[in-house]
C-alpha cells in the first residue's frame, strides 16, 4: 500500500513537472517570438534611417555643386560689372546692372 501511494505520489510529481515544463517551454516561444518581432522593427527601422541617409547625402552633394555653379556666375557677373564700371563709370554701371537684373526677371518669368 505505501509503495502505491509513493507511486501515486511519483506520478502526480512528475505530471506537476511535466506541466511545469510545458508552461516554460511557452513562455520561451513567446519571447523568442517577442523577440523576432523586435529584430524586424530595429531592421526596418535601420533601413529607413540608411535610405534617409543616403537621400540626404545625395542631396548635399546637389546643393554644394549648385553652390559652386553659383559662385561661379556670381565672380563672372562681379568681374563683368567692376571691368563695365572701369570702363564707364559707376552711374553707367548701375544702370547696366539695373539692365541685367531686369533681363534675369523676364527669363524667370
Amino acid at each position: 500500500k505505501d509503495k502505491e501511494l509513493g507511486n501515486a505520489e511519483l506520478k502526480k510529481t512528475a505530471r506537476i513537472l511535466y506541466t511545469f515544463k510545458l508552461h516554460h517551454e511557452e513562455k520561451i516561444t513567446e519571447a523568442v517570438t517577442i523577440e523576432r518581432q523586435k529584430i524586424l522593427r530595429l531592421q526596418k527601422a535601420f533601413e529607413d534611417i540608411t535610405q534617409h541617409k543616403n537621400e540626404m547625402e545625395q542631396a548635399t552633394k546637389q546643393l554644394r555643386e549648385t553652390n559652386i555653379l553659383l559662385t561661379k556666375k556670381l565672380n563672372f557677373a562681379e568681374k563683368r560689372n567692376s571691368i563695365y564700371e572701369e570702363e564707364n563709370g559707376i552711374k553707367s554701371s548701375a544702370m547696366y546692372q539695373r539692365k541685367l537684373e531686369s533681363d534675369i526677371h523676364r527669363r524667370d518669368i
